[in-house]
């Protein structure tokens, strides 16, 4: 019977210059040493990239020292946080110079179809505009690296790798073709990283690790895994979530898992009876932004900095047509309409 397959020797199938990326070697060979061991060789994989993930957890969740006051671990989680977050930034944030002129004209585009005629961006507001990417950007990013490094994520740490690693790479969700973009290796996407979806990402990487632990000869019943057998999904959808989790395609289970995961339930989609709300023109944006958070709605607005955007620098007034929950409370969010100054 052919065993199953560490998490370390996915990685490296997966990614098959992990081994020997610079920054790994020296990451594995720092933490060996520390612990009192020989850095391990190259053909050594297995024990490398372990090292690696295991210098990447301390981290971000450095140990306590005997006799040092807990102040002073936190000191330096917070410290070893900042770093890593400026170091993502400087390396996956997009950059205001990149941002592609066809983004602008967009704008443009969409102001002359709503009826207001053709404009000019000053350069003061796309500056503004360019900041409100960037923050978005962050602010998505940051959400998954609070996470990954939290208690709450109680994954294996390759598997929070391949996570993360993946997430770097994804763009906007498009809802039509139910999958995400991906991000421009020049640095020019101006999407956020994807939205957290806690229980889609459980779910993923639950199966995932199932997957992986599986004997081979066990991969052809899968009954147990969480998404195929918990949900009622179609023969088509099954089936893409099987191969994804062949090829440890980590956006593509991501993008089913969230498609099935409607948080608007079926039930509540037809009930629309309910009621609009005003959000004036330079109101606070974060009652806004919460409203519709919990709801898989694809809106921009669930980016605080957007939103911001949306009520204070642009000064609309934003209107949420609410429909009612289960308890009768206009709370589930299903169309926004805005109305400009101009």
């Amino acid at each position: 019977m052919e065993g199953s397959e560490s998490g370390e020797q996915f990685l490296h199938r997966k990614y098959k210059d992990l081994n020997t990326d610079p920054t790994v070697v020296s990451a594995a060979n720092r933490h060996a040493r520390r612990l009192g061991m020989e850095p391990p060789e190259k053909d050594d994989y297995g024990t490398r990239i372990k090292n690696y993930l295991d210098r990447l957890s301390e981290i971000v969740n450095p140990p306590k020292v005997a006799g040092e006051p807990d102040t002073e671990q936190e000191r330096k989680r917070d410290r070893n946080l900042s770093m890593l977050k400026t170091a993502l930034y400087n390396n996956f944030v997009i950059k205001p110079g990149n941002i592609p002129e066809s983004y602008f004209d967009a704008i443009k585009r969409k102001h002359r179809e709503e009826g207001y005629g053709d404009i000019e961006i000053p350069d003061d507001y796309r500056r503004e505009l360019s900041e409100t990417i960037i923050a978005d950007q962050r602010n998505s990013l940051d959400n998954w690296v609070d996470y990954l490094v939290s208690d709450d994520a109680k994954y294996p740490n390759w598997l929070k790798y391949l996570a993360f690693r993946s997430v770097l790479r994804m763009g906007r969700y498009d809802k039509q073709r139910k999958t995400f973009t991906e991000r421009t290796s020049g640095g020019g996407t101006v999407s956020p990283f994807p939205e957290l979806n806690r229980e889609a990402l459980s779910i993923v990487l639950g199966d995932m690790e199932k997957k992986n632990l599986a004997t081979k000869e066990s991969q052809s019943s899968r009954l147990d895994l969480d998404f195929t057998s918990r949900f009622d999904i179609s023969l088509e959808a099954k089936q893409k979530y099987m191969q994804s989790l062949d090829n440890g395609n980590f956006a593509q289970a991501y993008a089913l898992a969230i498609e099935e995961f409607k948080p608007i339930a079926e039930e509540l989609l037809q009930i629309t009876q309910g009621e609009w709300v005003r959000y004036p023109r330079g109101s606070d944006h974060l009652p806004l932004v919460r409203s519709i958070s919990n709801y898989g709605t694809g809106w921009c607005l669930r980016g605080e900095a957007t939103a911001q955007r949306y009520l204070t620098r642009d000064k609309n007034d934003l209107f949420v047509y609410y429909s009612l929950d289960l308890n009768g409370k206009p709370t589930v969010p299903r169309v926004c309409n805005r109305k400009s100054q101009f």
